[in-house]
């Protein structure tokens, strides 16, 4: 009977001396680490580039005012000076390159753009490795431009549709495929249908939330565009159609 008694006593101490071991490591448990109840969440903070000096003229911005771009602390730019391939590897009006040179001027036709070819094209930037991607920037086109003709001088507006961009880490983007953005919204380009919004670009760009995907290479598709144009002469406007595809600049951020 005593012996019984003992070993009960014995079992209930070692009980209670595993239980303060199990509690001692909860304490001890890192209040950052994922899961715990003091686990913080990252901090975010405005995202900061430089916009072109015709923004500070005729500023129309993308995003209503009050609500700044949000991005992780720590994003930075990834993109300048990245290598560009196309599915139009000789443009008709300017050098890959260009696309990734930080340059989103685009005040005439001074070769501050590229142009490829009409039909659905793509252009492809190799982040060197695989980053976790927080915002993308893209500028095809805005105004103002110097005319076709003598003497005329409007201000063009691009309406940008069927733009689809997608990140993979295969340079082939025949799997791992994650669409960030897509407003062809029939599905003309046959890469899905598209419910973003159809956009009027300003000289801000277009600015995407790619939402910490993952991946090495960004890939931006477009089929032409359609203009709205207004003559700073007599105050004239109309509508156009384009069909060349036209690249400023992409700018790609991440950590």
């Amino acid at each position: 009977m005593k012996t019984t008694k003992r070993i009960s006593i014995a079992v209930c101490l070692l009980t209670c001396e595993l239980a303060m071991l199990v509690l001692a490591g909860c304490s001890d448990r890192d209040e950052n680490e994922p899961g715990s109840e003091g686990a913080q969440a990252e901090t975010m903070v405005e995202l900061e580039t430089d916009l072109p000096s015709i923004y500070k003229e005729n500023p129309i911005p993308r995003r209503k005012p009050g609500e700044p771009f949000l991005v992780p602390q720590g994003t930075k730019l990834l993109s300048r000076g990245v290598k560009v391939t196309s599915s139009d590897m000789e443009p008709i009006i300017g050098e890959l390159e260009m696309i990734t040179d930080g340059n989103e001027e685009a005040q005439g036709y001074d070769g501050s753009f590229v142009e490829l070819a009409p039909g659905l094209q793509w252009v492809q930037l190799d982040l060197g490795k695989p980053h976790a991607l927080h915002a993308i920037l893209v500028w095809h086109g805005y105004g103002p431009y110097d005319g076709f003709f003598p003497g005329e001088y409007a201000l063009y507006r691009h309406v940008c549709q069927d733009v689809v961009v997608q990140v993979s880490n295969d340079p082939a983007f025949k799997k791992d495929v994650k669409t960030v953005f897509n407003n062809d919204q029939d599905n003309s380009s046959g890469l899905g249908h598209g419910k973003d919004d159809i956009y009027v670009e300003t000289s801000e760009g277009r600015w995407i939330n790619p939402e910490g995907v993952e991946g090495r290479y960004v890939r931006l598709y477009s089929r032409e565009y359609n203009r709205v144009w207004r003559s700073l002469v007599d105050g004239s406007g109309g509508t156009g159609y384009c069909e060349w595809n036209r690249y400023i600049e992409v700018e790609v951020y991440g950590k």
